[in-house]
């Protein structure tokens, strides 16, 4: 960008190198007009866009940008297997009249808006509250926008009456100085406050144009009541704005040069209100719809979206002002803008880039990837997790203290502290610059997430993961049900194998000196079971002979029982048969020493058999010892069911992919 100043004039001129292709720039379809000026831009530029986002990362991303919340597993499940090539556009109407559109956006108002109780802004509970249903209802409503700036404007009464009137109470100082400035920003995109003192280095303003702004808020006027705390908005005939050079009191004056000739004892702000929102106003069109480009691309067409000057021209004019023209045509209806650029390609883009367009940061040729705001981040853990944060003030008095269940986008107050939206960058509301919300990343975010109480008793007791054990879901069901509730997609194929190889243990080692143990006492094992073996070999060989001896004795006592018989019956027989009675007697005690030697050869095998059979005992012992030991140190290493899925959503919601909006 060229800048020429002369006499406090300033000009600019944008100098474009396109970039030189390999290949004809391609011809994406293009879904409405937006779509039309982005390409064009782009194919001036050389810019090829990226390809447009899958059905998984549009729900996410729209769920995310339009109502601030995940969607749940259901519809993760869903939405991409409808088959219907309208179903993203018939999303983007059933989240746009969704009860949680108007609580997301209520929050984006009160950051804009200062909604706040405490030091430096004092709206103080009861104002507060007052304050913040009135935007949420507006928002509810979709009251033209407009009609939201008039009545912010000229709005006098109670602070605990009239919720539009806190608008003037949440200032650090309150003086039609600081009014202007502060409306100049919200709804002008200018920055006025060094007109304050001198002429802007480059800009246009000057004190001059400052004093003349401060002139159409120098009626306003706030006093106390018998209510405590009560404070009423009114409009004092009487109040003006000195010039501190000519001591004279100050006409109010349009940012356009136009002085407004108005009686002195008359509000000027209905004028000045008039003239804001009239449709042919040079800028109150366009801011807003910078942005509402700005909130849903991550990036505005003028950048800071609330920086309009000279010296910071739009990075496409053409579309801002056809952005500024839709909005002036349809009533300033706000949700048709939305509609506008949801619908759109550009919206629709991946947030991946390609060879072509990765430097690019302005012309839109893909998604901005940005981290998501504190109060969305506080939210989806407790979502995924099913637990719940408790969100209360007690200074000022009186406390506030929200329902149980409430989400954090709900919260009302900026003075209801929480370390987990302070520490992710929730704004102070102590200005209306869009800059206060910071998306910037840091080392204590990083270690809260890893080692805070918070976060870990978070996923310790889930009572999603309790919801999930008691179905007994088996571990693919419970794997998918933890992806699409935190990316809102299945697990790929390599990420179910990695969650298997922890689920199994894998890649956990035991320690040596019990793998030896064991390996010792199966050696010891087997040694004793051959030892066994033998005895009861040399057992059975043993009871062998010792049965043949015992048959050699049965066939002696035999045989000595046949002779006795012969005897008996024979008393006189020969001398031959009496020495065969004999023999008969002798052979058959031959035969039982030998039986009993026998005998005495089993009783020793069957001891020796017992003694080896005690020390395999001991040696099976020894190895079961050894065996549970090791099971033992592989059972603590391997990681119990409900241990892993804690571990698998602890990772999950330390992903990018989980904490960025992509």
């Amino acid at each position: 960008i060229v800048v020429v100043t002369y006499l406090r004039r300033t000009a600019t001129a944008r100098l474009l190198v396109p970039q030189t292709l390999p290949a004809d720039f391609p011809e994406p379809a293009a879904n409405n007009r937006i779509d039309e000026l982005v390409f064009a831009r782009l194919h001036r530029l050389g810019i090829p866009p990226s390809e447009l986002c899958t059905d998984s990362e549009f729900l996410r991303r729209a769920y995310l940008d339009i109502i601030g919340r995940l969607p749940t597993p259901d519809e993760a499940r869903q939405f991409p297997a409808d088959p219907d090539p309208a179903k993203r556009a018939r999303l983007i109407d059933q989240l746009l009249a969704r009860e949680e559109y108007a609580d997301y956006w209520a929050l984006k108002w009160g950051d804009l808006l200062r909604i706040k109780s405490e030091y430096p802004v004092r709206v103080w509970p009861r104002g507060v509250l007052t304050y913040y249903r009135w935007v949420r209802s507006c928002l509810a409503t979709n009251m033209p926008y407009d009609q939201f700036a008039r009545e912010l404007l000229t709005a006098n009464g109670s602070d605990f009456q009239v919720g539009p009137a806190n608008y003037y109470r949440a200032v650090q100082k309150r003086d039609p100085q600081t009014y202007a400035e502060a409306t100049a920003v919200l709804f002008l995109g200018k920055r006025l406050e060094c007109a304050r003192c001198h002429a802007h280095p480059v800009e246009d303003w000057d004190p001059e144009d400052a004093l003349g702004m401060a002139a159409f808020f120098s009626k306003v006027a706030i006093k106390t009541s018998q209510e405590w705390k009560e404070e009423i908005v009114y409009c004092n005939p009487h109040g003006a704005v000195a010039h501190p050079q000519r001591k004279d009191y100050v006409d109010p004056k349009f940012l356009d040069g136009d002085v407004l000739a108005l009686p002195r004892d008359q509000d000027p702000r209905p004028h000045f209100a008039q003239w804001l929102t009239a449709p042919e106003n040079p800028w109150f069109a366009r801011v807003m719809a910078n942005r509402v480009w700005f909130w849903l691309l991550g990036r505005g067409i003028v950048h800071e979206p609330d920086d309009f000057r000279t010296t910071n021209p739009p990075s496409n004019p053409e579309l801002l002002d056809y952005l500024a023209q839709e909005l002036i045509n349809h009533q300033f209806d706000v949700k048709h803008l939305f509609r506008l650029i949801l619908n759109s390609q550009t919206y629709q883009r991946s947030s991946r880039p390609n060879a072509w367009n990765r430097a690019d940061v302005a012309s839109f040729s893909h998604y901005r990837v940005r981290r998501m705001g504190a109060e969305q981040l506080l939210d989806a853990v407790c979502q995924v997790t099913g637990t719940t944060d408790q969100f209360a003030s007690w200074i000022p008095v009186p406390p506030t203290i929200m329902p149980a269940g409430s989400r954090a986008v709900q919260v009302f107050d900026g003075d209801i502290r929480n370390p987990l939206l302070d520490l992710f960058g929730r704004p102070l509301r102590d200005t209306p610059y869009e800059c206060e919300r910071k998306l910037s990343g840091s080392v204590r975010q990083s270690l809260h997430l890893v080692n805070s109480d918070h976060f870990e008793n978070k996923v310790a007791w889930s009572p999603t993961l309790q919801r999930l054990f008691q179905a007994n879901k088996t571990d693919d069901e419970m794997l998918q049900e933890l992806y699409l509730a935190t990316l809102s997609r299945y697990p790929t194929a390599e990420e179910v194998q990695a969650f298997q190889r922890h689920l199994a243990g894998a890649g956990r080692t035991v320690a040596p000196e019990l793998l030896a143990g064991v390996e010792a006492a199966e050696a010891a094992l087997a040694a004793a079971e051959a030892v066994v073996r033998q005895t009861q070999e040399t057992c059975q060989s043993a009871e062998a002979a010792a049965q043949q001896a015992e048959a050699a004795v049965a066939a002696a006592a035999l045989a000595c029982e046949t002779a006795e018989r012969a005897v008996q019956e024979a008393r006189e027989a020969t001398a031959e048969i009496l020495s065969a009675a004999e023999s008969a007697r002798t052979a058959q005690a031959a035969a039982a020493a030998t039986a009993a030697e026998k005998r005495a050869a089993v009783d020793a095998a069957k001891a020796e058999l017992v003694k080896r059979e005690q020390d395999q005992q001991a040696a099976a012992v020894q190895v079961a010892a050894a065996s549970k030991t090791l099971a033992d140190a592989t059972a603590a290493l391997k990681p119990p069911r409900d241990q892993a899925f804690q571990d698998l959503l602890w990772a999950l919601l330390n992903t990018k992919e989980f904490l960025f909006n992509h």
